[in-house]
């Protein structure tokens, strides 16, 4: 009952079958191997760590659209600029992908 019912804990899983008329049977102990590994806090790799960085000098730029209805001003994409140290973001609107550089222009 604990994977069907989502890998609820015992007192969600007792509520549930008491609640449909069914007596539990078995021990209250188990172990689920899936709840373990879901629990591990640790990753398998050492995080990589990385230098601080002054404002202004690590960018990072996402394109996204294309929009299915365009802005008032025709702008069917936008980019956002993030600096990875202040972690101030900037959208700016553009109509075509190809104008992603002067967008870049602009902000910086």
């Amino acid at each position: 009952w604990h994977q069907r019912l989502g890998h609820a804990c015992l007192k969600q899983v007792k509520a549930v079958l008491r609640s449909k008329g069914i007596t539990a049977t078995g021990s209250e102990k188990f172990f689920c191997k899936a709840c373990v590994y879901g629990k591990i806090s640790k990753g398998p790799y050492k995080s990589i760590r990385k230098e601080k960085c002054k404002p202004g000098t690590r960018i990072h730029a996402n394109t996204s659209g294309k929009i299915s209805t365009p802005s008032m001003s025709g702008c069917q994409y936008f980019v956002s600029f993030t600096d990875e140290s202040t972690g101030f973001i900037k959208v700016v609107f553009i109509k075509k992908k190809n104008e992603v550089l002067n967008a870049f222009k602009e902000v910086v």
